[in-house]
């Protein structure tokens, strides 16, 4: 093996059902194998109807400044 840096990568042989773990040189690109697993996926399938039991509101950066309502910030950029 070579003193670059490596990525690690795995590619699935779906006939096989092979899942293969690899270390591989973006520069030389050697590839080598760490490891080989039998591997074979399954889907999990829901209800078309199927909803998250809670979904996540995450906080973003307003354009509209600390000191301006929401109705002033509409009103003006409208005006504009």
């Amino acid at each position: 093996m070579c003193d670059h840096l490596h990525d690690s990568t795995s590619r699935y042989d779906a006939a096989e059902k092979v899942m293969t773990l690899l270390l591989v040189c973006p520069t030389c690109g050697i590839e080598r194998v760490v490891e080989t697993l039998d591997y074979e996926p399954r889907p999990v399938w829901t209800s078309a109807g199927a909803a998250p039991s809670q979904l996540a509101v995450l906080p973003v950066e307003s354009s509209i400044p600390p000191e301006m309502t929401l109705a002033e910030w509409q009103h003006r950029k409208l005006a504009a």
